[in-house]
């Protein structure tokens, strides 16, 4: 993607400050999730779905820094 305008950077800015904001929210419920998996109370749905976000973020992450490019 080009960075063209200001608009350019403001959408990029927000995009990225959501993928930040879903990475700190997977963090906070893969650590509850822990607290309950260590206690025997997390089922294996939930840990199914936690591991699919994370799987989703992990490969979100990994696109950003590396086969996608920013140019300005």
């Amino acid at each position: 993607m080009k960075l063209r305008s200001y608009d350019d950077v403001r959408r990029l800015t927000a995009y990225l400050q959501t993928v930040a904001d879903w990475r700190d929210g997977f963090e906070k419920r893969a650590q509850l999730a822990q607290e309950r998996l260590e206690a025997g109370e997390l089922s294996e749905e939930e840990q199914d779905q936690l591991l699919g976000e994370g799987a989703a973020l992990l490969q979100l992450m990994r696109r950003l820094l590396g086969t996608e490019r920013w140019a300005a």
